[in-house]
């Protein structure tokens, strides 16, 4: 069984990364450098690149079962109205229906995510799995997770809707996204990765709700606890693995 190797992009494709190495004994090696190194030193790995939450929306999309060539033509204007820009412009990525045949949707710039192709590219770096970082947080059935971190939190609510927030708003946003529930949560788990002792007022938003508090020593360690091979690979349809691969080996088929 191949070792499974984990980088967390920066907030901008050419910042900085960090990386997980998980060993088959159980061992992890934690460390950060450019994505040249973290290329260097994955391969013979399973790959998997948690990318940004904030610049990626989470929906739902409600479209009769049809061939996934068809769905994959057919999804931007399924969900047209929920977007402000051009659906033209945006990678839709699908994760599986539910019991109610509700299709899970990632969404992102398609030009955000070519540059973060090109490097991959340019750095030899080829992901088997690329993830909404939001949707890497562990997670259990009718509860949420939240992470804290010094300028931005991340909120998983279920098994495909994940969001980034700003740390300054997170207690007026938590109040907004527990209006919005039908149910609300039975319990949230609160991870925080924030240096020193971090004020509590992000709590207001969750009034009467269990909280499950846990000091975590890095994000990235949070994050490479869940099943990456479960969530909404990004890479689908034009930046698949496959029509990645596809592009190198053309040149050569003459």
């Amino acid at each position: 069984m191949q070792n499974i190797f984990v980088i967390h992009l920066g907030m901008t494709p050419e910042a900085s990364v960090s990386w997980l190495d998980c060993s088959q004994n159980g061992d992890a090696k934690k460390a950060s450098g450019d994505l040249r190194e973290a290329a260097l030193r994955s391969q013979g790995a399973k790959i998997v690149v948690l990318a940004p939450a904030s610049p990626m929306m989470a929906c739902v999309a409600e479209l009769p079962p049809t061939p996934a060539a068809r769905l994959r033509q057919a999804l931007p204007y399924a969900l047209e109205e929920q977007f402000a820009e051009d659906v033209e412009r945006l990678h839709f990525a699908m994760g599986k229906r539910d019991s109610d045949g509700k299709l899970p949707v990632v969404a992102l710039d398609r030009e955000l995510m070519s540059r973060w192709q090109a490097l991959f590219a340019a750095n030899e770096l080829r992901p088997h799995v690329m993830l909404n970082e939001a949707l890497a947080l562990p997670w259990n059935e009718g509860e949420w997770s939240l992470l804290l971190q010094e300028e931005e939190a991340l909120l998983r609510i279920d098994a495909t809707l994940g969001y980034a927030i700003p740390s300054t708003q997170l207690a007026a946003w938590l109040g907004v996204a527990l209006q919005a529930q039908a149910t609300p949560p039975s319990r949230v788990c609160v991870y925080d990765a924030r240096e020193g002792e971090g004020g509590e007022v992000w709590g207001e938003g969750l009034p009467g709700i269990e909280i499950a508090y846990e000091k975590v020593d890095s994000p990235l360690s949070l994050l490479a606890r869940s099943d990456p091979f479960s969530g909404i690979n990004l890479l689908q349809g034009d930046f698949s693995r496959k029509e990645q691969l596809g592009r190198l080996w053309r040149p050569w088929q003459a």
